[in-house]
C-alpha cells in the first residue's frame, strides 16, 4: 500500500503539473518555465479533477499503511 500510495500521489502531481509549465533541459541544467500561453478548458478541468481523486486516493492509502 505504501508503494500503490506514493505512485498516486505522484501521479495525481504529474498530471495536474504537466500542462501548466515547461521543463527545458540543457547541457546539464533543467529549467523550469511557466507557459504563457495557458488557457482551462473542459479537458484540462476534468484531467485536473482525475489529478486531485489520484492525491486523495494515495493520501488515504498511505494512512491506511501508517495506522493499520
Amino acid at each position: 500500500m505504501l508503494y500503490i500510495g506514493v505512485i498516486l500521489i505522484a501521479m495525481g502531481l504529474y498530471t495536474i503539473v504537466k500542462d501548466v509549465i515547461n521543463i527545458e533541459v540543457f547541457i546539464k541544467e533543467r529549467e523550469i518555465k511557466k507557459r504563457k500561453k495557458f488557457k482551462t478548458d473542459g479537458f484540462y478541468e476534468f484531467k485536473l479533477a482525475v489529478g486531485l481523486f489520484a492525491i486523495v486516493v494515495g493520501v488515504f492509502s498511505l494512512i491506511n499503511y501508517f495506522y493499520i
